[in-house]
Protein backbone atom coordinates (compact mmCIF):
# COMPACT_ATOMS: atom_id res chain seq x y z
CA UNK A 1 0.00 0.00 0.00
CA UNK A 2 1.58 3.07 -0.77
CA UNK A 3 0.88 6.62 0.89
CA UNK A 4 -0.38 8.22 -2.18
CA UNK A 5 -3.70 5.67 -2.34
CA UNK A 6 -4.57 4.01 0.82
CA UNK A 7 -6.81 0.83 -0.25
CA UNK A 8 -8.05 -1.46 1.99
CA UNK A 9 -6.97 -5.25 1.69
CA UNK A 10 -9.70 -7.81 2.07
CA UNK A 11 -8.62 -10.79 3.93
CA UNK A 12 -11.89 -12.48 3.81
CA UNK A 13 -15.59 -12.24 3.26
CA UNK A 14 -18.65 -13.75 3.97
CA UNK A 15 -21.69 -15.01 2.10
CA UNK A 16 -23.60 -11.56 3.68
CA UNK A 17 -21.28 -9.39 2.60
CA UNK A 18 -19.19 -8.81 5.61
CA UNK A 19 -15.45 -8.35 5.02
CA UNK A 20 -12.49 -9.01 7.17
CA UNK A 21 -9.30 -6.40 6.10
CA UNK A 22 -5.72 -7.08 6.42
CA UNK A 23 -4.87 -5.46 9.60
CA UNK A 24 -1.86 -3.45 7.81
CA UNK A 25 -3.99 -1.63 5.15
CA UNK A 26 -6.34 -0.55 7.93
CA UNK A 27 -3.60 0.89 10.44
CA UNK A 28 -2.70 2.79 7.00
CA UNK A 29 -5.56 4.15 6.16
CA UNK A 30 -6.03 5.10 9.70
CA UNK A 31 -3.13 6.83 9.51
CA UNK A 32 -3.60 8.61 6.43
CA UNK A 33 -6.66 10.49 7.99
CA UNK A 34 -5.21 11.47 10.74
CA UNK A 35 -3.15 14.20 8.86
CA UNK A 36 -4.63 17.15 8.01
CA UNK A 37 -7.19 17.45 5.18
CA UNK A 38 -6.61 13.16 5.03
CA UNK A 39 -10.45 12.14 5.31
CA UNK A 40 -11.49 15.13 2.74
CA UNK A 41 -8.41 14.43 0.65
CA UNK A 42 -9.18 10.83 0.28
CA UNK A 43 -12.70 11.11 -0.51
CA UNK A 44 -11.40 13.90 -3.57
CA UNK A 45 -9.75 11.82 -5.25
CA UNK A 46 -11.67 8.76 -5.27
CA UNK A 47 -14.29 10.80 -6.82
CA UNK A 48 -11.99 12.20 -9.24
CA UNK A 49 -10.90 8.63 -10.19
CA UNK A 50 -14.57 7.22 -10.87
Amino acid sequence: MSEASPELKVVSGNSRGRKRYDNASKRALVEACLRPGGPARLCNRRRREQ
